[in-house]
């Protein structure tokens, strides 16, 4: 037996099939979310760097020989494809370093713990990062290079926080395992509440529940392609990627439960505020943090009500943006100050010049220019989990090509129903990803082998940019099914 569909949602609709008004950004939201959180991560996040120095050195020393000694440590600093022990080792022996080089003053190792980057011997020999890990650890680092261990002030060190907490107990192998299975975890939770969301989205009455359970099927799309392409067989082995990992998969499960699109003004910016001090914390400048501002963008797009008007998506897209870059920049630069006030020197212009180096410096046969990014990128592309760098691409640019194709069809059909501003949203997001490449190009040409990780965000738009084209016919359109 046939039934009539369900009329179009209107002005004059009743108001249970609405989503509720919760009121509209201000200034005042803002500065009592500043004042909820950011006192609150300062003072955890300093508590936790101090109690990883009272970890004994020795056991984490016993933990890093006996990882050299099994193998699940290497000399090589980024082993090609290697899903035993993972790409970016560099990172991982910088983190293990930190506080094998302590000083005995407890609030000075937690600040800026002290790092010795990758150098030559006096007697000619080159000593990878991971050669100089293993020979701090084994006591034999000839005192030139021993002699030049400094403050690394840049970051806020949460890996070496992880490391420290977790190297005694679990070891190098095992750590890696518990930092993977965490993310897989998280990303399988979300598919897994997405697909009940999708059943009970096809099975109910639509009204604004639904388009939350849709949004939710969205999400769990991106999970999936994330899962799928996300550099896990090679990159979910390291420990400067797998707490910002789980930092960023734990926030699409926060937007699971809390529309951001129409969360109260508090939540909002507390939510976000509370998201860009975490990825401050667990992540290295090169990566988590343009990943964490396109997926913002992405999921503000994404949980974006039909008939919003245009201005007031704009404001609140405008709103999350700028509170999320000003965390992560505020993050940093109190580090800096925190830094300065503590080692009693100024650390601005090596920070500042550091910047800007990465924006425009040059460095021998690394040249400074788009031909050198889009070729160190292209080699670099097997990295994304392909292992390819010809399927790789194919991959890329099927996905910008449905993006683009989603994109020219809510320009021909105009209609009230169409999702312009969430495949909008989406094309913006994904541009995220390559404004940072070309901003910091001169670190993305340096450390592409790592970059490319930044490319699954665009990768997962296509695919969603299409989910959203169908929901919006399915369930949108007047007159369907």
């Amino acid at each position: 037996m046939q039934t009539d569909s369900p009329p179009p949602m209107t002005a004059s609709a009743s108001a249970s099939d609405q989503p509720p008004d919760r009121g509209k950004l201000s200034v005042g939201a803002l500065g009592r979310a500043v004042l909820a959180i950011l006192p609150a991560f300062w003072v955890t996040f300093g508590l936790l760097s101090i109690l990883a120095q009272l970890i004994p050195s020795a056991a984490i020393r016993d933990a890093v020989l006996t990882a050299f000694a099994r193998g699940d440590l290497t000399h090589d600093d980024a082993p090609w494809l290697d899903a035993e022990r993972g790409t970016n080792q560099y990172d991982d022996c910088l983190v293990f370093s930190m506080p094998l080089l302590r000083t005995g003053n407890i609030v000075e190792d937690a600040v800026s713990p002290r790092i010795i980057h990758a150098w030559w011997t006096d007697d000619g020999r080159w000593l990878s990062e991971c050669q100089t890990l293993h020979e701090i650890a084994a006591g034999t680092l000839p005192e030139e290079i021993a002699a030049d261990a400094a403050p690394f002030h840049r970051y806020l060190h949460g890996s070496m926080v992880v490391a420290s907490l977790m190297l005694p107990v679990f070891g190098v192998s095992t750590m890696r395992v518990v930092l993977k299975a965490a993310c897989y975890a998280l990303l399988g939770f979300i598919m897994l509440r997405s697909l009940l969301d999708g059943i009970a989205a096809l099975r109910r009455q639509r009204d604004w529940r639904q388009r939350t359970r849709l949004t939710n099927v969205g999400i769990g799309a991106v999970a999936t392609v994330l899962a799928l392409l996300y550099g896990l067989p090679y990159f979910g082995q390291s420990v400067a990627h797998g707490p910002s990992e789980i930092v960023l998969f734990g926030f699409l499960i926060f937007c699971t439960y809390v529309n951001l699109a129409t969360a109260p003004p508090f939540l909002f910016f507390a939510a976000i505020l509370l998201f860009a001090c975490l990825t401050s914390a667990f992540g290295f400048i090169f990566h988590p943090l343009p990943m964490g501002l396109a997926v913002l963008v992405g999921i503000l797009s994404l949980q974006s009500q039909q008939g919003t008007r245009p201005l007031d998506f704009a404001r609140r897209l405008v709103a999350g943006g700028a509170v999320y870059t000003g965390g992560v920049a505020g993050c940093l630069l109190l580090k800096q100050v925190l830094a300065g006030i503590v080692f009693e020197t100024p650390v601005w212009a090596p920070f500042f010049d550091q910047v800007f180096y990465r924006m425009s410096g040059e460095t021998g046969y690394e040249r400074d220019n788009l031909s050198q990014l889009a070729t160190n990128l292209y080699v670099c592309l097997p990295n994304l989990g392909i292992g390819s760098p010809a399927v790789a691409t194919a991959i890329v640019g099927l996905s910008m090509g449905i993006l683009i194709a989603a994109l020219a069809a809510i320009a021909v059909t105009r209609g009230p129903w169409a999702p312009t501003l969430q495949i909008g949203g989406l094309a913006l997001s994904a541009l995220v990803i390559l404004g940072w490449f070309v901003m910091f190009r001169n670190h993305t040409i340096i450390h592409a082998c790592w970059q490319v990780r930044l490319l699954a965000w665009p990768i997962a738009t296509g695919p969603l940019a299409a989910l959203l084209l169908y929901a919006a016919f399915r369930f949108e359109k007047p007159g369907s099914a």
